[in-house]
């Protein structure tokens, strides 16, 4: 009987130091990540499709070298963030349109002075495209570490509950 405690000690033991490992690992990680600001694929989307309206804004005052450079920030300060998600969920061919849409054919039409209505209807072709993206990308990251922190977790519970049972049952 007292052995089988000893063994239910030590199990736990060692499941604890696994979970405190793995905590001890995501604790830096979460802190360079939160310094960061991790944003969502969503968020960097939404952030685009906001820039692109101030675009809008800004060449209809004239100021074309600022809508210029807000229509290349909208794709890489925003949208490339959100390519590598969007390739996982099976996307390619979206991100390519939308890199010639925003970063090539807008670009263009202002560099080349379209009139207003033109540059409009481009951006809200792109505004059409970012909706897609939007549906097709997660809407909260789960990165590896929160995988692994919840995986040890489960394994910690179903490892306390089995052995807690035998030590009891074994125990009568």
């Amino acid at each position: 009987m007292k052995s089988n405690y000893i063994l239910l000690a030590g199990v736990s033991g060692a499941i604890a130091f696994i979970v405190l490992a793995s905590i001890s690992t995501a604790i830096p990680q979460a802190h360079a990540q939160s310094q960061n600001e991790t944003k969502t694929s969503v968020e960097y989307i939404q952030n685009a499709r906001s820039i692109l309206k101030q675009v809008s804004i800004e060449y209809k005052n004239g100021n074309y070298n600022r809508s210029s450079d807000l229509a290349v920030s909208a794709y890489l300060d925003n949208i490339e963030y959100a390519e590598a998600d969007l390739k996982n969920n099976g996307q390619s061919e979206l991100v390519h349109q939308l890199e010639t849409m925003m970063v090539t054919d807008l670009r263009d039409m202002i560099k080349n002075r379209v009139p207003q209505d033109q540059l409009d209807s481009e951006i809200s072709a792109i505004d059409a495209k970012l909706t897609q993206a939007v549906a097709a990308v997660p809407e909260f990251p789960v990165g590896g570490v929160t995988l692994v922190l919840i995986s040890a977790i489960v394994a910690s519970i179903i490892a306390l509950t089995r052995f807690g049972g035998r030590a009891r049952w074994m125990s009568r």
